[in-house]
């Protein structure tokens, strides 16, 4: 990074973290699975005799959420992140309290860290830095980070090292989400959560976490990518990183956070720091917002994790991100339809929005879908009116408050939601602490639209190499470029919606044809007694009562009333014999679970 870009401080370095007290400790304790157990079951009762209290705010149970996932750390915190943009579920009061979720933990022992780096690193510590500072650190539950200087390159770099035994811990807290995900779906706990996916989500997240190689390389290409957005990000120093260590640039600018902070305490003291570093807030949201839909809908690669502590503001209204650790990338077909849905929103295209939003969840259930759109385009219509008000408070109008309302809809209709999709709406959560300050008046229509312009703008410089063409043929260019795009989604998209309509078709037709099959089950059971009643009465006609005594005295009376002959019956059994074959294919048939299967079998 260029020195021209460093600012000056705003915040001071020894108000910023406390230092910590060098240990000779050499072990780092595992938490048990039975104290781990012992300690959600205390919480369980003290939360459930909260909530008997009338007037516990959303707000208030959100807060006692997030410290229990804070005081566990590691994977809690990842589930309550996960979870936080279930607003539909949750209510926005208690979503807002999770995505305040940050990952702490106290720092672990120096000797511990210069015992890693070296093991890892196979050299003496003093032949790798020059400088190592101990007493400050920044830490959370998988690893902490030192500033250091390294001696051959003689750079300021940022070193960040394993905690001791987080890949045991892992795994121990792994198991008990489960048991609980297990328990919440065997007891119906909000169903469409889908608690099972939920951990598998986070099991995955945490392990990519847990090897830095992976966040090097991720580093690296994030690197190259935001070049092109004028974003800085650290570089990697891999002949020092490895699995639990890694060593990467020091960014030196100010923390979002600090901003935020400064921002709520004194902004005079800010109104004089923007002015000195030529920081204009509003450049910088519209710089990190078109570089976070860029990461998304063309690069598929996105910071997974913009909360104000990874955001560091430079001179020149320029950005940079750090810790990489969580990078998220999207299917390529979810990704089309979601780039389609965003597009269509920003185009007011509100018919085309809601088709794309209902292909966004992985099934479809057997619901009126058309009343479904129709409810989701009213919505967006007034959603966009009211964006558009200036003095409109930024909750009421920002993209992740449209999102949490549209779930909403969906939840009620009973539609679950991908989690790449609440993957991508964390992201902008996330996002929404710093750009609410950055911009609060912030028109994000608007701001989607000059987005597609300049996307559209890129696509033609990819496609046609010269700049000299004349206009007409630009338009037409532009044109072209598009129309591959809305052919694609009307053989796709189109197809898929009816795809899911079908389905959901099957799933009523299943369940009309096991109705109508038990029906003719008793049906079947009626005629197999007919048969054997009218079987019997012509063998009484061929051999006489005798032959039929010992079915008792009832039989001869009924055969007495019906005055029918041997041809009669027999021409009755042969009916019945008729009826009975069909009537079992026929409950074959609507036994079926699809309805291809009705098809096949001819019906």
């Amino acid at each position: 990074m260029k020195s021209s870009l460093i600012p000056a401080p705003l915040v001071s370095r020894r108000l910023k973290r406390s230092p910590i007290q060098a240990s000779t400790q050499d072990t780092y304790r595992v938490r048990g699975r039975l104290a781990t157990w012992a300690r959600l079951l205390i919480w369980a009762l003290s939360y459930l005799w909260a909530r008997t209290f009338p007037g516990l705010s959303g707000t208030e149970k959100g807060r006692r959420v997030r410290e229990l996932c804070e005081g566990f750390g590691g994977l809690w915190v990842k589930a309550g992140q996960l979870l936080s943009p279930r607003q539909d579920i949750f209510g926005e009061e208690f979503a807002r309290e999770l995505g305040k979720l940050q990952d702490r933990s106290t720092a672990f022992s120096p000797v511990l860290v210069r015992e890693i780096i070296e093991r890892e690193l196979k050299l003496p510590f003093d032949r790798i830095f020059s400088e190592f500072n101990f007493n400050e650190a920044a830490a959370a539950s998988i690893g902490q980070t030192h500033e250091a200087r390294l001696r051959l390159q003689d750079r300021r770099v940022a070193v960040k090292v394993q905690r001791p035994n987080v890949a045991r811990q892992f795994r121990r807290d792994v198991a008990i989400l489960r048991t609980i995900a297990w328990l919440f779906e065997k007891a119906r706990v909000y169903p469409f959560v889908r608690w099972t996916e939920l951990v598998t989500e986070i099991e995955q997240t945490f392990t990519e976490e847990l090897d830095y190689r992976l966040e090097a390389a991720s580093i690296r290409k994030m690197r190259k990518l935001l070049r092109k957005h004028r974003v800085v990000a650290p570089r990697v120093f891999g002949r020092y990183s490895t699995r639990l260590v890694l060593v990467m640039e020091f960014i030196d600018g100010v923390f979002m956070s600090d901003y935020i902070a400064t921002w709520r305490t004194d902004p005079d003291r800010l109104a004089q720091w923007r002015a000195e570093n030529r920081v204009d807030p509003a450049k910088v949201a519209r710089r990190l917002f078109q570089s976070l839909c860029r990461q998304v809908f063309e690069d598929n690669q996105f910071h997974g994790d913009l909360h104000p502590g990874n955001i560091v503001l430079l001179r020149d209204s320029r950005v940079a991100l750090i810790d990489f650790g969580s990078v998220g990338t999207l299917d390529t077909n979810f990704m089309q339809r979601y780039a389609g849905f965003s597009e269509a929103m920003a185009g007011r295209d509100y018919t085309r929005a809601a088709d794309l939003l209902l292909l966004l969840s992985p099934s479809l259930p057997p619901v009126d879908l058309e009343e479904v759109k129709k409810e989701i385009v009213r919505w967006l219509r007034n959603w966009v009116t009211k964006a558009s008000v200036k003095d409109l408070p930024y909750e009421e109008k920002s993209f992740t408050h449209a999102m949490g309302s549209l779930s909403r809809i969906m939840t009620q209709h009973q539609i679950p939601a991908a989690w790449e999709l609440l993957r991508i709406n964390r992201t902008w959560l996330a996002f929404d602490a710093s750009l609410s300050v950055l911009q609060p008046d912030a028109a994000f229509m608007n701001m989607a639209r000059r987005y597609w312009a300049g996307y559209q703008r890129r696509t033609l410089r990819r496609i046609l190499s010269s700049g000299r063409l004349r206009p007409a043929l630009q338009k037409t260019a532009s044109v072209l470029v598009q129309a591959p795009q809305a052919l694609l989604e009307l053989v796709e998209f189109g197809g898929d919606i009816l795809r899911r309509k079908v389905r959901s078709f099957e799933a009523e037709a299943s369940k009309i044809g096991i109705l109508v099959g038990a029906m003719f089950s008793l049906m079947v059971g009626g005629l197999l007694l007919g048969n054997g009643f009218v079987l019997m009465l012509l063998v009484r006609h061929i051999w006489g009562s005798g032959v039929t005594n010992w079915i008792g005295g009832w039989f001869e009376r009924v055969a007495g009333f019906l005055h029918l002959g041997f041809a009669e019956w027999l021409v009755a059994q042969i009916i019945l014999i008729w009826l009975l074959v069909s009537g079992v294919r026929i409950r074959r048939v609507m036994r079926s679970k699809t309805i291809h299967e009705w098809v096949g079998q001819g019906v």
